[in-house]
């Protein structure tokens, strides 16, 4: 719902804005800000995306990131309706690494920009009558073009292992939701992320 959707937002920002600066003052905050670079199954990239990040000071607190993602969707009806889809998308976010050492809580807040572009095909029938009895014709072959921009808002909450220099893994979940329109998503999912690179 949409208060759902408000309570949600609310809740994302009052947390990343409300967390301690002080929590990046640790024995890391004057050292080399820790970077990494790093591929993304599902979550916020909706099916691949590569992302860069960085942390602003050390190895933990506030950090941001960027990244390119790609998703693909087909469908298809009894009524041999088609549907193809790609959705190419910048997804820029903010996040909050909460330990000291490699293994991290991750909690982050972001949005999907995408441009769609895809088509939907299906046949067309004229209705006729002929003796009393109702049938369909075959008309023509039709196939619908389909460019537009998207958005929706995302959250990130899970864990992340991360050393200073090495093999990077993160794993969660991402509650995913728009604010209306029809260029947004109309409902709130929640949709696991699977990501794996390295740090320097």
């Amino acid at each position: 719902t949409k208060e759902m959707k408000k309570i949600i937002l609310a809740t994302a920002i009052a947390l990343l804005t409300t967390m301690p600066a002080s929590a990046q003052y640790n024995n890391n905050s004057t050292a080399k800000p820790v970077q990494n670079i790093s591929v993304e199954l599902l979550g916020p990239s909706n099916w691949l995306g590569l992302q860069y990040d960085t942390r602003v000071k050390g190895n933990s607190g506030w950090g941001y990131s960027v990244g390119l993602g790609w998703g693909y969707s087909e469908a298809s009806t009894l009524f041999k309706v088609v549907e193809q889809y790609h959705l190419i998308s910048l997804v820029p976010r903010a996040n909050y690494l909460i330990g000291n050492k490699s293994s991290k809580l991750e909690l982050g807040f972001g949005t999907n920009i995408g441009y769609l572009t895809g088509k939907t095909e299906y046949d067309r029938y004229t209705i006729k009558e002929k003796d009393d009895k109702t049938y369909y014709e075959y008309k023509e072959h039709v196939i619908e073009k389909k460019n537009s921009f998207t958005y929706y808002f995302f959250g990130n909450i899970g864990y992340r292992l991360q050393p200073a220099n090495g093999f990077t893994l993160r794993v969660g979940l991402s509650p995913s939701f728009g604010l209306g329109g029809t260029h947004t998503v109309d409902d709130f999912y929640l949709i696991p992320y699977l990501s794996f690179g390295k740090s320097f």
